[in-house]
């Protein structure tokens, strides 16, 4: 999962003595059955990743719920949001959130493909 090995590096950065952040959350989509004939509820690879790391997890329904938005805003206070196949829409309000605003990474080099699957796409 391409968003859970960027956590796993910017994490791992984040504990060298020279970095110049620290990383404060984690946002992803809540636990979910992630197989469909199971009843387990899982989280996601990203809130795996962040548990294990011991980083600060915030799993809202919604990117809009406004308490998910009001707990950014006034306890994580992020100076830098990094997205990474996030899977919903961002509203303003969590965009305009942190200092420097949101900085979208992907793993396809290519524009022509950008979309729901641009790595399987651009392979066809």
């Amino acid at each position: 999962d391409v968003a859970a090995s960027t956590l796993r590096t910017l994490h791992s950065d984040s504990q060298n003595d020279d970095s110049p952040y620290e990383l404060v959350g984690v946002v992803t989509q809540p636990p979910r059955r992630r197989k469909k004939r199971s009843s387990k509820v899982v989280p996601s690879p990203v809130g795996l990743v962040a548990e294990e790391l011991g980083v600060r997890v915030l799993c809202p329904e919604k990117a809009r719920d406004k308490e998910f938005l009001d707990e950014l805003e006034t306890e994580v206070k992020p100076d830098l949001c990094i997205t990474a196949a996030y899977g919903q829409y961002l509203p303003k309000r969590f965009l305009a959130t942190p200092t420097y605003g949101t900085v979208n990474i992907h793993p396809s080099l290519l524009p022509r493909w950008r979309g729901a699957s641009p790595v399987q796409r651009s392979l066809e």
